[in-house]
C-alpha cells in the first residue's frame, strides 16, 4: 500500500505542509506584532520623553523595528528553501 508521500498525492502534502506553515507564521506574527507595537509605544510616550534614551538604545530599537518588517519576507524565502529541498529530495528518491 502506497503511502501520502509515496505517489503524486505526495504534492498535495507538500502544499497543504506549505499553507499551514505560512498560517501559523501569519497567526504568530500578528499576535506578536501587539507586543512590538506596544514596546514601541512605550518606548516613544515614556522614555524619549524622560530623556531615558542613550544612543545605542535608540538603535537597538531602530533594528527592532526595521527586523520585525522583515520577518514576512523571512518566512517566504523559508517556505519557499523548503518546498525547493522536499522536491530535490523527491526526485532522488525517485532516481531521476
Amino acid at each position: 500500500m502506497k503511502g501520502i508521500r509515496d505517489d503524486n498525492l505526495g504534492i498535495a502534502y507538500g502544499i497543504g505542509v506549505l499553507l499551514a506553515f505560512l498560517i501559523l507564521s501569519s497567526l504568530f506574527y500578528i499576535a506578536y506584532t501587539l507586543f512590538v507595537s506596544e514596546l514601541i509605544n512605550v518606548f516613544n510616550t515614556v522614555m524619549i520623553p524622560s530623556d531615558n534614551v542613550s544612543v545605542d538604545r535608540g538603535g537597538s530599537m531602530l533594528y527592532l523595528r526595521r527586523m520585525w518588517a522583515a520577518v514576512p519576507f523571512f518566512v517566504l524565502i523559508a517556505g519557499a528553501l523548503w518546498g525547493i529541498i522536499r522536491a530535490l529530495e523527491q526526485k532522488q528518491t525517485e532516481g531521476t
